[in-house]
């Protein structure tokens, strides 16, 4: 602590009911809290001890933003504030405005809180509303996570929480590097500082989740949400839904020898056929945050093992290929274009936009050369959708307009239509047997 201020007060009594007597006066300090980042600066105001409790009213900056702490707070007996105390309604207020926080997995760019202390000093107990926007929750190991809580509390005072609000907007939720979903909404959190209790649903309104070579979109037309219960903690369960394309490609076999393999990939048929073909491939993601379930179905339609080997095949046959640049447009594709495409089809609000390498040949010339393909699709309804594909890079390229309609899981009417006077209108019957 650095300033300048004045201390002179009397303490007797016990550890446990302590009776302090005396005042404290602070100016335009400098204050240092073990467990979060940054300081108070420009601490001023009085605290003034009157045995069994403390009145304060302190201001100060912290992060960019303006905290205040002002009210009554008993120092060990909780009761002396009841209800019925005519000075209940002075209990200890916490008002911070637009704070930047960032302790342990929670940061927030926009925090601010109107809480209320009751309890005591040696037992605090939080109560009112918390703010966090513009941030990010990291779920990661919850055991590591209890554990370190627990080693923050360990000989510390346990603060509690009675039915504190946190309302969350434009955070996001993520376990790196499977999802990262935008959520917000409203948490009733009970329980303690080291085993928190939340309760309450929170809508996820963009994002997208991550499957080897694949990224997920979320499907905004499908009720997406995280539900918090107070038995699993900060593990919500999870009610997703996500779409996305992957190519079907030539593949190679996958053996294993695990005879419980869930999967079973040497079921798995090997075909030429289809070698350009885009899927459509849908994610139900159930299960908890930590131990999610993922569904997969496509259009066509296709085992649960032949997808996962689409999404995983295709970068591991095209580094394994005889074509150095396929394996260099699979590799940039999955890694610094997702975050682009991603982006721009947030912006355009379309139902699906793609940037992908691909390799092109222009007439007449032997070697190829890696451009960049942008394709944009809007779905008119869950069977019919209207596409536009164009090569960015090269203006020697056709653009090529598409329009699809399933009439059902067997059947696809497909038309066609590019700037070079390429047309073609096709039906597509496809059953396994």
């Amino acid at each position: 602590m650095d300033g300048k201020g004045s201390i002179n007060i009397r303490a007797n009594g016990t550890f446990r009911d302590p009776k302090i007597a005396g005042k404290m006066v602070i100016d335009n300090a400098k204050v240092k809290v073990a467990g979060l980042p940054g300081d108070f600066t420009q601490v001023q105001g009085t605290v003034d001890f009157t045995r069994d409790r403390l009145i304060s009213n302190i201001t100060s900056n912290f992060s960019e933003g303006k905290l205040a702490l002002t009210g009554i707070l008993p120092i060990s007996n909780g009761n002396l504030l009841a209800v019925d105390s005519p000075e209940y309604q002075q209990a200890l207020a916490i008002n911070a405005d637009k704070l930047k926080l960032n302790i342990r997995d929670i940061s927030s760019d926009n925090f601010n809180t109107r809480v209320i202390v009751r309890g005591s000093l040696l037992a605090p107990v939080l109560t009112g509303e918390v703010a966090l926007g513009d941030g990010r929750f990291l779920i990661g190991d919850e055991a590591a996570n209890n554990t370190q809580l627990a080693n923050d509390t360990t000989n510390s005072v346990e603060v509690a929480f009675d039915r504190l609000a946190v309302k969350l907007q434009n955070m996001q939720v993520t376990r790196f590097p499977l999802f990262n979903f935008l959520s917000e909404g409203t948490l009733i959190v009970n329980g303690t500082l080291s085993n928190p209790q939340p309760e309450g649903r929170i809508n996820i309104s963009r994002g997208q989740f991550n499957a080897i070579s694949t990224r997920f979109r979320l499907d905004r037309a499908y009720e997406n949400f995280a539900e918090f219960k107070p038995s699993q903690g900060l593990n919500p369960s999870l009610n997703v839904r996500v779409t996305g394309a992957v190519a079907e490609i030539t593949r190679v076999p996958i053996s294993s020898n695990r005879p419980n393999d869930l999967f079973r990939p040497n079921e798995v048929p090997v075909s030429n056929l289809g070698a350009q073909r885009t899927l459509r491939v849908q994610a139900s993601v159930t299960g908890t945050a930590l131990v999610p379930d993922i569904r997969l179905s496509s259009s066509p339609p296709r085992s649960q093992a032949e997808i996962i080997a689409l999404i995983g095949g295709g970068i591991l046959q095209q580094q394994g290929g005889s074509d150095p640049s396929s394996a260099l447009a699979s590799f940039a594709g999955s890694t610094v274009l997702t975050f682009l495409q991603d982006s721009i089809g947030d912006a355009l609000n379309i139902a699906e936009f793609n940037l992908s390498p691909v390799t092109t040949k222009t007439q007449g010339s032997g070697t190829g050369t890696l451009g960049l393909s942008a394709e944009a699709a809007i779905d008119v309804s869950n069977s019919f959708s209207i596409a536009l594909q164009r090569i960015i890079n090269d203006s020697t390229q056709p653009t090529n307009f598409s329009v699809r309609y399933r009439v059902d899981p067997n059947i696809l009417l497909r038309g066609n239509y590019g700037t070079n006077s390429n047309t073609g209108i096709s039906i597509e019957y496809e059953n396994r047997f």
